[in-house]
């Protein structure tokens, strides 16, 4: 947590002189539960100098705020994931102290200057504003109605800078003074929730913006004292999950101000973030009043959405000291590492399997079309299909799909040549080359086929009629889905 005097961590961090204590966790707890993790290992990526607050811009870039070194200066710092590039932007004058980040209403992302007591705004390209007179120490942000909101631990209150007119419209004072609020978000209720870190105060509080404030508003809920509320975030459901570094468990809250905790988190819980797995992680880093020195996990952690914890994941470099922790643009969550001057991130669900494979396109066919015998009688009477085998002959075919099949016959007649076309031999094209004719024969025939092989009887009868003796084709096109084939044929004959 960024303190007015002192390093700015994020919000809830236990750094400022409000939070002195002493951590007496023993070498086996802080090693306990450091289990490695093939499906959810961590990757780490150098950035500036001291990296803090964390959010994801509406460039689908990673944006952070970055306490700087010895020289004072600090930075607003970019990263995109899918290049690996990263840069900075200094803000100006020194000793700013910039806290937490968040992605504003009007599209700018805005964040806290707890050591210049102002709140800042930096576009997409980089030009940063600062805005001062916050209200002592501004710490957690979030968007909200009409702005950006934020809490001023100096006045122990929660306020708003209307990203429209630019000037602080609203506050809200706690009804404890020198409660030090400090994390802070939006609630699936649009109230505001904040938590009270102080140590001896430890409560969970609500803003509601489309209310004066009042004795009742903010709303107030006491957690274990000296369990320092610290990150907050809003879940499915309207509940909403916070750290508690001062007995190393993860708060709870509905929106009616039930409050359940679950001890077990580790040492000095910081940022928290919802998974994709459904699930909370949180981050460990060092407990304390110097930076970068103390007792911590150096870990990012995990409780199921029942209260449940899982394991932690120790980060690859020693000593890191993970910060805030937020859903990047990959659905992976993204965390600072203010002591290894890195970031961090960690798979919280599998990858999606792979769509299956589109199903192979099916050309609707007929094939292997053929009439045994191929020379019978036809029968006298009947449908075009028949059950009886004293006359007719069975017709075979196959379809590469279920569909309707109508079939037709040709006759084969003698032809003449007349230009390229085969016509009925006349006086004016006696000289024509003779050619084959393929005269339709009026009616047809349908037969519902499966796909592979089918076969049915044929009597030789065509539209109510017995085909004459002589030479003809089966023709056979397949319909299914408003497709049509190709047609197939098959040559046959009548005889007497």
């Amino acid at each position: 947590m960024g303190s007015i005097i002192g390093r700015g961590k994020p919000s809830g961090r236990l750094c400022g002189p409000l939070h002195r204590r002493v951590l007496g966790a023993s070498i086996a707890l802080i090693a306990s539960l450091l289990v490695p993790s093939v499906a959810s290992a961590i990757d780490e990526f150098p950035v500036g100098v001291r990296p803090g607050g964390i959010t994801t811009g509406p460039d689908k870039a990673l944006w952070f705020t970055e306490e700087g070194g010895a020289d004072g200066i600090s930075y607003i710092g970019r990263f995109d994931p899918p290049t690996g590039s990263y840069t900075h932007y200094p803000i100006p004058g020194t000793g700013n102290v910039p806290d937490k980040i968040t992605v504003g209403p009007d599209g700018n992302l805005w964040f806290t200057e707890v050591g210049a007591d102002s709140i800042g705004r930096i576009d997409l390209q980089g030009h940063v504003t600062e805005f001062s007179g916050a209200g002592g120490g501004p710490q957690g942000i979030t968007a909200g109605p009409g702005g950006v909101w934020f809490t001023a631990a100096g006045t122990s209150s929660v306020r708003r800078m209307n990203t429209s007119t630019l000037t602080i419209d609203a506050s809200y004072t706690t009804q404890i003074g020198s409660s030090d609020p400090s994390d802070i978000t939006l609630g699936l209720d649009g109230r505001i929730w904040f938590t009270e870190s102080l140590s001896g105060v430890s409560r969970i509080g609500a803003v509601d913006p489309n209310s004066p404030p009042s004795s009742t508003n903010p709303a107030e809920s006491q957690a274990t004292v000296g369990s320092e509320p610290s990150g907050i975030v809003s879940t499915i459901g309207g509940i909403l999950w916070f750290t508690e570094p001062g007995i190393n468990a993860i708060g709870r809250i509905t929106t009616g101000g039930a409050i359940s905790e679950f001890p077990g988190a580790g040492v000095s819980a910081s940022g928290i973030a919802a998974g994709r797995d459904g699930a909370l992680w949180y981050t460990l880093g060092f407990g304390g009043t110097v930076p970068c020195s103390g007792v911590g996990d150096q870990a990012i952690g995990r409780i199921t959405s029942a209260g449940t914890f899982t394991n932690k994941f120790a980060t690859p470099t020693p000593l890191s000291d993970p910060s805030d922790i937020a859903e990047g643009p990959d659905g992976a969550l993204w965390f600072t590492e203010y002591c290894a001057n890195k970031l961090g991130r960690i798979v919280t669900a599998p990858p999606a399997p792979p769509p299956p494979p589109p199903p192979p396109v099916v050309v609707l066919s007929v094939s292997k079309l053929s009439l045994g015998p191929s020379s019978f009688r036809a029968a006298p009477k009947g449908a075009s299909i028949t059950k009886k085998v004293k006359t007719g002959t069975k017709v075979s075919y196959g379809l590469t799909a279920v569909a309707s099949t109508r079939f037709t016959v040709e006759s084969v007649q003698k032809g003449r040549k007349s230009g390229k076309k085969c016509g009925k031999p006349t006086a004016k094209n006696r000289k024509g080359k003779k050619c084959t004719r393929y005269v339709l024969v009026k009616g047809s025939f349908k037969h519902a086929g499966k796909v592979g092989s089918n076969s049915f009887r044929f009597s030789g009868r065509v539209g109510n009629k017995r085909l004459s003796p002589g030479k003809y084709r089966l023709v056979a096109v397949a319909s299914a889905g408003g497709k049509k084939s190709k047609a197939k044929r098959a040559n046959f004959k009548i005889v007497r």
